[in-house]
């Protein structure tokens, strides 16, 4: 899907921290740690954002809540216990603390894109009707 005009201002290229965690949870996934429940599709997209393809407008949304379900007291107790573990592999996979860092600032730019565009459409409305 070709990213909305809105968004054009928006650079979706991964950090060089979420590449340094997708490579380092892809390594660990070819290890064997990344456990039975980890999704074909999470290895593959992580793939392709660590050898520098963009994130979708509708991936950052769901890296967002992604981390919005895995970043509790529980987990993150886990992942800082075992570094190995499907758990922490998976975080890695979904970009790491970098990613969910920047995962929220995408969210927060689109957020503000979406409502100037909403504000000037209102306005533009208003003063054609």
């Amino acid at each position: 899907m070709p990213v909305p005009d809105r968004y054009r201002g928006i650079n979706f290229a991964p950090p060089q921290g979420v590449v340094e965690a997708l490579r380092r949870g892809l390594a660990l996934h070819e290890q064997g740690y990344s456990g039975d429940g980890l999704q074909p599709a999470t290895v593959a997209w992580a793939t392709r954002m660590a050898n520098g393809d963009d994130v979708t407008f509708e991936k950052a949304r769901a890296m967002n809540a992604w981390f919005a379900r895995h970043d509790n007291p529980v987990e993150r107790r886990a992942r800082e216990r075992d570094k190995q573990s499907p758990a922490y592999v998976a975080w890695l996979l979904w970009g790491g603390d970098a990613g969910m860092a920047w995962a929220a600032k995408l969210v927060r730019q689109m957020d503000a894109a979406d409502n100037e565009d909403l504000t000037a459409r209102a306005r533009a409305s208003r003063s054609n009707g």
